[in-house]
């Protein structure tokens, strides 16, 4: 019951803070840009040419071409031309690059998106001034910006290490891949095979369970403002000593949002079939091309909307362990409830005047 009340607020959170959701959606073209700029250097990485090499023609080919082409004039060479395979070879260093700036614009969405969550949820559970009982307004925008400024300002290089961490596991799972594809399955060797399956099953689920890790990570980069290595001291301390809840709710989190992004895309993609396609198919060879396309991109953004929600989730987790560690005499006691809503301005020596009768400040 405590994982479904997180994902309650987690969901309340979103309907609280509707302007979080377009984080990801701003910083969509950047990634498709990002993806685009790659292929681009990836083309002409591979089409790249070496200086062309001169041979001679021998002269019965002469021959044979003169009587076949009125036009031919004399020459004695041709040049060869070949790809350059030593640019070819930095072609995994690109794919690293890609992978790292790609995931370094998902968890810059995600930490923005946890700093707002993380503050609005613990704004609910903490008084702001517990000694004088005073409790501070804020609007979600207000928020919202705090979070971008705060990212911006201090958090790049926490995002750099824990993308780089996830971009070069993947570089060496795309790595494994490409030898298991080159082996194929003709090979004579199949204690090979089956050595590279559990290479690939291993790497894949340390590029999960990273990236979970880093995400609570995040979360505490998010509330308390650490750097990666303190921050990824204390997510691991607040999961050993509160594995269930965390194992459960991690679960519970990664299983809604695969069954939410299936489903989403899954219906769209027959909404598309059923709407465009419909008795007007009968003309189309195939009618699995344009429902896969329309599968694949409901699939991606999907995917990139809901990783709102699955921050959202996994930061009340985490902040919700957090409180139960670290302040288990004020969670859960409504205290916010009670206490006096005042304002606050900043005057030019800096200090907070407030007054809690009119709900004013008193400069």
């Amino acid at each position: 019951m405590t994982i479904v009340k997180v994902l309650e607020k987690a969901s309340k959170a979103l309907m609280v803070m509707p302007q979080v959701m377009l984080c990801p959606i701003i910083t969509m073209p950047i990634s498709a840009g990002i993806i685009f700029v790659w292929y681009a250097f990836v083309l002409l990485m591979m089409s790249a040419e070496s200086d062309p090499a001169t041979k001679g023609i021998p002269s019965s080919t002469q021959k044979i071409i003169s009587d076949y082409f009125d036009h031919y004039t004399d020459t004695t060479d041709y040049q060869v031309r070949d790809y350059d395979t030593d640019l070819q070879n930095w072609f995994w260093v690109h794919l690293f690059w890609m992978f790292w700036a790609v995931t370094f614009m998902e968890y810059f969405n995600f930490l923005i998106v946890s700093g707002c969550v993380a503050d609005w949820f613990l704004d609910n559970e903490l008084v702001d001034h517990p000694d004088a009982n005073e409790e501070f307004r804020k609007r979600n925008c207000s928020r919202l910006f705090g979070s971008i400024w705060r990212t911006v300002r201090y958090h790049l290089g926490t995002i750099a290490f824990a993308s780089a961490l996830i971009a070069a596991v993947k570089t060496i799972e795309s790595i494994l891949l490409y030898v298991k594809n080159q082996i194929g399955d003709d090979t004579s060797n199949p204690f090979a095979k089956i050595i590279l399956k559990v290479a690939i099953g291993v790497v894949h689920c340390l590029k999960c369970i990273i990236d979970r890790c880093n995400k609570n990570t995040l979360v505490v980069t998010a509330v308390c403002g650490s750097p990666f290595c303190a921050g990824c001291g204390k997510a691991l301390s607040l999961f050993f000593n509160n594995m269930a809840t965390m194992s459960l709710g991690t679960g519970m989190i990664v299983l809604m949002c695969l069954l939410s992004n299936l489903f989403i895309a899954l219906l769209s993609a027959g909404t598309a079939g059923y709407i465009f396609l419909g008795e007007d198919a009968q003309d189309l060879n195939s009618s699995f091309m344009p429902l896969a396309s329309s599968f694949v991109i409901s699939f991606f953004v999907a995917k990139i909307v809901l990783g709102a929600w699955d921050c959202a989730a996994t930061t009340i987790l985490v902040c919700q362990v957090m409180l139960q560690e670290w302040y288990p005499d004020e969670v859960g006691k409504g205290l916010v409830n009670n206490a006096v809503k005042v304002k606050r301005v900043a005057v030019k020596d800096k200090k907070l005047i407030d007054d809690p009768v009119n709900n004013e400040c008193a400069v």
